[in-house]
């Protein structure tokens, strides 16, 4: 069985320039989006991710908790997390303090996602070295580990240090929610076997995916652990469609909006065709679940609500089945 879940990261605007913001637009967009997601649990899906990102005019989702939170209180079964949680520019108790408070509010449903950042470019705006993000993550994953593993801990480090810390509201899932490291190199998926985590691709070919899923297999074998496919997750933009013409017209008007957009994780099709390429990459990469951004052509509100619909009507049951 592969569980389908979908990913948020609030482009809310075509313009790059966040000098450009348009405050009426973006709560518009933002009242769309949060409709979308707690839409998904009535579709099937298991969850949805917020990603975390600063500073843009494109993708403005600076806070995904506040985003998790509106989607809690207005859903019962869906699971709500990040993906993921920029650890350089965070204090890491206060991640701990977050993912608390959501699991909390959801009732055990929250999931924690971390990453280091698409780029330095966030972390040097507010002061962060480039060279300091790494040595900030690896430290800040330390912390976060030994938090949510023990009630009270003390840490003595390069970048923080406490005596006896105790860390409340703990989460409601005992032991709590393993995090999700969003993964594009080898080393970072290694990092994440090593640490037990569990992994999620970034938006790269199947291929290379399949070598960072090897990494990290090998990483927790050397731990003595065994990862399972339930452990790994695909992230793919997705375009379902009626026909197989209008999902790839919606893909090619995706990628004028994100020119950065690869064309080897565009996943386009019918209903039929989606399911068979997502099930065939699954299979080829070890996944057994599937994360899917819809919002690719976020500018064609109808067509992105049709490719959610068909996705859960047709595409998550044959996901269920395979």
């Amino acid at each position: 069985m592969i569980d389908a879940w979908t990913f948020e990261q609030l482009n809310v605007s075509a313009e790059s320039d966040p000098l450009k913001f348009d405050a009426r637009q973006c709560a518009d967009e933002y009242a769309w989006r949060l409709d979308c997601a707690v839409r998904a649990e009535n579709l099937g899906f298991t969850g949805v991710f917020f990603s975390e990102h600063h500073f843009q005019g494109l993708r403005v989702c600076p806070a995904p908790g506040q985003f998790a939170a509106a989607v809690a209180a207005r859903t019962s079964t869906l699971r709500i997390g990040f993906l993921g949680l920029v650890l350089p520019l965070w204090q890491p108790w206060r991640v701990v303090e977050e993912i608390g408070t959501l699991d909390q509010i959801s009732n055990g449903r929250a999931e924690l996602g971390v990453a280091r950042g698409t780029g330095p470019a966030e972390a040097e705006a507010v002061g962060i070295p480039a060279e300091e993000t790494g040595p900030r993550y690896e430290e800040a994953l330390d912390i976060l580990d030994r938090a949510l593993a023990e009630p009270s801990f003390s840490h003595h480090g390069r970048f923080w240090s406490f005596d006896q810390l105790t860390v409340v509201p703990r989460p409601v899932q005992n032991p709590p929610p393993r995090p999700w490291t969003a993964a594009r190199s080898t080393h970072s998926a290694a990092s994440a076997g090593h640490r037990g985590h569990r992994l999620c691709s970034a938006f790269l070919p199947t291929e290379q995916i399949t070598e960072i899923f090897d990494a990290y297999r090998a990483a927790a074998d050397r731990r003595g652990r065994r990862p399972r496919p339930r452990d790994l997750a695909l992230r793919r933009t997705v375009f379902v469609a009626a026909s197989s013409a209008a999902a790839a017209d919606r893909s090619e008007s995706a990628r004028r909006l994100l020119p950065d957009l690869p064309a080897s994780d565009i996943v386009a099709g019918t209903p039929s065709e989606v399911a068979e390429q997502l099930i065939h990459q699954a299979r080829e990469t070890g996944a057994a679940n599937v994360i899917g951004f819809f919002a690719g052509d976020w500018l064609d509100r109808p067509a992105v609500e049709e490719s959610y619909r068909l996705f859960g009507e047709q595409v998550i049951p044959a996901l269920r089945r395979c």
